[in-house]
């Protein structure tokens, strides 16, 4: 028994403190980009701070949430501090609520870049990764934003998971923000694409939007409903796209023209296939043909693209374009009753591209090769070039937010101090003005009478007159008569019985009895 009761407490004993550890260090798994990119210990001190040890998460977000229902407003300092204190899902919860009523608020277009990183660190030391890709869909509920550092850091979490579509949608987000000065960030998103497109058939509705469309049940009747944007009439190419089709192939383009290689023009061709932009297309095959040089474009890439056009829907000629079913506004709207152009002969085009193929694999333009095996090559040799100065450049920026967020709050405090002080002694300047006016108002009341003009002295006259205050009983009543006081006499010595004549009367009668 004694044996057991050992055995069990030893047993908690480990279990609680392998939880603490896991606390204090979690374990963590990386696909590509090495342990020392994540930078957590760096990440870790900014909790050191006198602030932050002594800040109560849970107080402080009932003052932040009491402050924006009150005043509708806050300081994105405030929500910085919170964003960087959270540390449990419960806390994750409410920064996701402080995040609506601040992106509503009148202060919506200050913010502090260590927010939106601190948001995304946060949710992805939780695992909560699901709510953090809606919350990054919804842009103009929630207005989050990714730097580089943290696309990357979702991007190689989403591939050690095999998610490679929620590694896509990362890549997306840094494209519609056309954001790709990064190399380990561009070529990342390259391998997630190809990644996604080359694991057998691509699900594309794996892509579709996240953020749940607002459904108005149709009753027959005409119904106003009330909605925060409208949506602009002219089409974009760009934010109003919504076929993930299109969205994947302009990432994929955007992040191939960063490089003029094999990798790069191969990519390139295939996005702009995806994305439906033949004569773009057409204008790269020829390219790559009268280069002439060894190596231009892989043959992979080239059949990719012809299988996009077989599969493509084509359009008879004389008709319009069709939409695409993802998207609301027409690919080309008619302006001025000008009439769309004709759409492209893919069939030509096909044509077209099996005759560029034949003439540059006869001049060994056209080369084997895995795109896959190409894409992940190059986004390790990336990595391994460019990592530890990303790392340090991220080090130093982490440090830049911490003093930058020590230095606003001390100017706040000093600046809160002064006005409080400043209040303090206006107070007393009050207090002793109204002192000061009730002490010498007879001395000072023929001066500010002097300073009135005419009218105004009239109707202080009138006012006097009409509620009594200026009434003298010598000018309004001759028949009051004032008393007036006497002079006092010059002081003589008086006995005590002398005082009363009580008393003065029975002394008298005394000293009578005795004569």
């Amino acid at each position: 028994m004694a044996l057991n009761c050992r055995f069990f407490t030893a047993y908690r004993i480990a279990r609680d403190l392998r939880f603490s550890l896991a606390q204090i260090a979690p374990r963590r798994f990386y696909s590509l980009l090495p342990s020392a990119y994540h930078l957590d210990d760096v990440w870790r001190t900014r909790l050191d701070t006198p602030l932050m040890q002594q800040l109560r998460a849970e107080e402080f977000y009932v003052e932040l949430r009491k402050r924006f229902e009150i005043t509708k407003d806050a300081s994105p300092l405030d929500v910085e501090i919170f964003a960087n204190k959270a540390s449990r899902n419960e806390e994750a919860k409410h920064l996701v609520e402080i995040l609506e009523f601040f992106r509503t608020s009148n202060v919506t277009s200050v913010f502090r870049e260590g927010m939106h990183h601190a948001f995304v660190r946060l949710f992805l030391e939780l695992g909560n990764l699901d709510e953090l890709l809606k919350i990054l869909a919804n842009k103009p509920k929630y207005g989050l934003f990714l730097d580089h550092f943290a696309a990357s850091l979702l991007m190689d979490k989403f591939l050690q998971l095999k998610r490679p579509q929620d590694a896509v949608r990362i890549a997306i987000d840094q494209m519609l923000q056309e954001d790709f000065q990064s190399p380990v960030t561009r070529d990342l998103a390259l391998h997630c694409c190809i990644s996604f497109l080359t694991s057998g058939s691509p699900d594309w509705n794996l892509l579709a939007s996240l953020v749940e469309p607002v459904v108005v049940p149709d009753t027959g009747e005409e119904i106003i409903v009330y909605v925060r944007n409208i949506k602009n009439p002219f089409f974009d190419d760009h934010f109003d796209t919504a076929d993930p089709k299109h969205l994947f192939g302009k990432t994929l383009y955007m992040a191939g023209r960063a490089h003029n290689d094999l990798l790069g023009r191969s990519c390139q061709l295939i996005g702009l296939g995806l994305y439906e932009k033949w004569d773009k297309s057409a204008k790269l095959l020829q390219m790559c043909l009268e280069k002439g040089q060894e190596g231009t474009l892989l043959k992979e890439s080239l059949e990719i693209f012809m299988d996009i056009l077989k599969n493509t829907e084509k359009t008879p000629e004389g008709f319009p374009v069709k939409p695409s079913p993802f998207e609301t506004q027409p690919i080309i709207p008619v302006v001025g009753g000008i009439t769309p152009p004709a759409p492209v002969d893919l069939n030509a085009l096909l044509r077209k591209a099996e005759e560029i193929g034949r003439s540059m694999s006869a001049n060994k333009s056209l080369v084997d090769g895995s795109l896959p095996q190409l894409a992940e090559k190059q986004v390790k040799e990336t990595i391994e070039r460019n990592w530890q100065h990303d790392a340090e450049k991220q080090s130093a920026l982490y440090a830049s937010w911490t003093s930058s967020r020590e230095t606003e709050v001390d100017r706040l405090m000093r600046k809160f101090q002064i006005e409080e002080r400043l209040k303090e002694l206006q107070t007393q300047r009050n207090a002793l003005t109204a002192e000061e006016e009730v002490l010498f108002f007879f001395e000072r009341k023929n001066e500010w009478e002097k300073l009135l003009t005419p009218t105004a002295r009239q109707n202080m006259l009138d006012a006097e007159a009409a509620d009594g205050s200026s009434y003298d009983y010598r000018i309004e009543d001759p028949q009051y008569a004032v008393q007036q006081i006497p002079e006092p006499s010059t002081y003589r010595f008086v006995r005590w019985w002398k005082r009363d004549q009580a008393a003065y009367d029975a002394k008298q009668k005394e000293l009578d009895y005795h004569r």
